[in-house]
C-alpha cells in the first residue's frame, strides 16, 4: 500500500441497511440479533436506527417508522438524510423471512476486522511510544480475546427441544445398556464414580483443602489415572516446578518413596523402578505448564490451545488463588479468576467433552474440624461457579502408638446433579498416594506396600 492511500475500512453498509430493514418489517425477530451490538455497525445512520430500535423494544413500545421517527426526529445526521422519508425506506425491497442470522454474520466479522485494524494501529503506537514488550503483548492478547468472544455470541443461541434429543441420545442408550456404565468420564475411583458419576463436560469442579492436607497429591493421582485410560491432561502448577510436579508423578508410578529420591537413598529395586516407570510416563498425553503468576485469561486461552491441538480432555490448575486477574482487592481478583476458569471448563466442555478441576485454599477457619463451603478462601464466587466442590481433611489414624498411613475424608460439599456425601481414602505419604483399598485398585499393590 502506498504511503498516500487511504486505508481500507472493512464493513457493509448493504448489510447493515438490511438488518434493520428487516427489523422494521418483523420487529419479533429482535431475539435473533441479540449477539450484535449498536458498534458492529459502521454507518452511524444504520446505528442510530438500531439502538433507537432496541431503546424501543426494551421500553415495550411498539417498533414502527412512527415510533422511531418520535425519537429521531431531531437527530441533525437522521434529518438530512430524510427524516422520515429516510426511515421508511429501509425495509425496500426486503423480506420478513430474510436470513438475519447470515446478515448477522457479515456484519459481525466486518466489525471484528474494523477492531483488527484498530488494534494494529494502537500496538504501533505503543511500540512507537517504547512500551514494554510484556505489557504490549498481554493488551493485543487481550483484545484479541475480547474480539474473538464477540463474534462467538453468533455461535451458539436457542435451540429446540428436538435437537437437545438427538444430542441427549447416546447418553440415554449408554444409561439404559444394563452395564452400569456411568455417563461421565471415570476418575480412577469406584467410590467417587458411584456419588458424581465421574467427570463430566463442561465442570468446573473445585478441590479445597488446608496448606499440605494432600490436595496437590490427590490432584496428581486424579490426572495419572486419566492418563492411564488414554486421556490427555493439562496440569498447571503455579506453585510447583514442572521438574518436582514430575518427580511426585514419578515416585507415584514407580512406587518409590519419594524422600529416598529426595536424599539419593535409592537402592538398586528403586532405581529399576524409576528407570521402568520414567520409559511408561514418557508416553503419557501429560503437558505440564510451570509459569508463575500466569493471567487468568492467560492460563484459558493455553488450555483452549491444548484442548485443540492435543484433544486435552481433563485439566488441572494448582492453585486458583496465585493465578493474577484485575480486582480492586483480592476477593475481587479471586472473584474474575473463578469467572475466568468457569468460562474455560465451558470451552473445554465443547472442545473436546472435558472437565477442569481447580485446587483452591481454605482459610484458618478450615483446620478446625471438617471444613465446609464457607471456608473456601477469599471468594464466595467459588461456591458459585463450582459445579463440584470436594473438601479434602484429614482423619489421623494410629495404632499401637505408631503413625498410620492417614484416613483422608473426601467430602463432596456440592454438587449439581447428586447427592453430596463424604468418600473415605487411604493416604500414603511415601508415595503420595491415594487409595481406597489396596485390593482391587489399579495401581501396583506390591510396590506400594514396599514403598510404605
Amino acid at each position: 500500500m502506498n504511503s498516500g492511500t487511504l486505508p481500507v475500512i472493512p464493513h457493509n453498509p448493504e448489510v447493515e441497511r438490511s438488518i434493520v430493514g428487516v427489523l422494521i418489517l418483523d420487529p419479533a425477530r429482535i431475539g435473533e440479533v441479540a449477539g450484535l451490538d449498536a458498534d458492529d455497525f459502521f454507518t452511524s445512520l444504520y446505528r442510530k436506527t438500531f439502538t433507537t430500535i432496541q431503546q424501543l423494544d426494551g421500553a415495550g413500545k411498539p417498533v414502527e417508522i412512527l415510533t422511531l421517527h418520535e425519537i429521531l426526529a431531531t437527530d441533525t445526521e437522521i434529518a438530512e438524510a430524510g427524516g422520515i422519508g429516510f426511515l421508511s425506506s429501509l425495509p425496500d425491497g426486503l423480506y420478513r423471512r430474510a436470513p438475519l442470522a447470515e446478515y448477522c454474520r457479515i456484519l459481525k466479522d466486518a466489525s471484528a476486522l474494523r477492531r483488527v485494524q484498530r488494534l494494529c494501529e494502537s500496538t504501533a503506537a505503543q511500540i512507537a511510544e517504547g512500551e514494554r514488550s510484556a505489557d504490549v503483548l498481554y493488551s493485543v492478547a487481550a483484545e484479541f480475546e475480547s474480539i474473538r468472544e464477540g463474534n462467538r455470541s453468533l455461535e451458539r443461541g436457542p435451540v429446540h427441544i428436538s435437537t437437545v434429543t438427538k444430542e441427549i441420545g447416546p447418553v440415554l442408550e449408554q444409561a439404559a445398556d444394563g452395564k452400569g456404565q456411568i455417563i461421565g468420564m471415570s476418575t480412577g475411583y469406584s467410590d467417587i464414580d458411584q456419588l458424581t458419576a465421574g467427570w463430566h463436560a463442561g465442570d468446573y469442579d473445585i478441590l479445597a483443602a488446608r496448606p499440605s492436607a494432600g490436595k496437590t497429591a490427590l490432584a496428581i493421582e486424579f490426572a495419572l489415572r486419566q492418563l492411564k485410560a488414554g486421556i490427555p491432561v493439562a496440569f498447571f502448577s503455579l506453585e510447583m516446578s514442572r521438574q518436582s510436579i514430575y518427580q511426585r508423578m514419578l515416585c507415584r508410578e514407580a512406587g518409590v518413596d519419594s524422600q529416598r529420591l529426595r536424599c539419593g537413598r535409592l537402592s538398586m529395586g528403586d532405581l529399576k523402578r524409576i528407570i521402568s516407570a520414567a520409559s511408561r510416563m514418557d508416553s503419557l498425553p501429560l503437558w505440564i505448564d510451570d509459569s508463575a503468576g500466569l493471567r487468568a485469561t492467560e492460563l484459558r486461552w493455553r488450555l483452549r490451545s491444548l484442548c485443540k491441538g492435543h484433544g486435552v480432555k481433563f485439566a488441572v490448575v494448582d492453585y486458583l488463588q496465585l493465578l493474577r486477574s484485575p480486582g480492586k482487592d483480592r476477593f475481587e481478583s479471586v472473584t474474575n479468576s473463578s469467572i475466568e476458569l468457569k468460562s474455560a471448563a465451558k470451552e473445554m466442555g465443547q472442545v473436546t467433552g472435558g472437565t477442569l478441576l481447580a485446587l483452591s485454599q481454605l482459610n484458618r477457619e478450615g483446620a478446625i474440624g471438617r471444613p465446609r463451603l464457607e471456608h473456601l478462601r477469599e471468594s464466595g464466587q467459588l461456591e458459585q461457579d463450582g459445579d463440584v466442590i470436594f473438601l479434602l481433611s484429614d482423619a489421623e489414624n494410629t495404632m499401637n502408638g505408631q503413625v498410620q498411613p492417614s484416613d483422608k475424608i473426601l467430602d463432596v460439599a456440592k454438587q449439581r446433579n447428586g447427592p453430596c456425601q463424604e468418600v473415605r481414602f487411604t493416604f500414603l505419604p511415601a508415595v503420595g498416594g491415594f487409595e481406597q483399598s489396596l485390593a482391587g485398585d489399579m495401581w501396583d499393590s506390591n510396590a506400594c506396600a514396599e514403598a510404605r
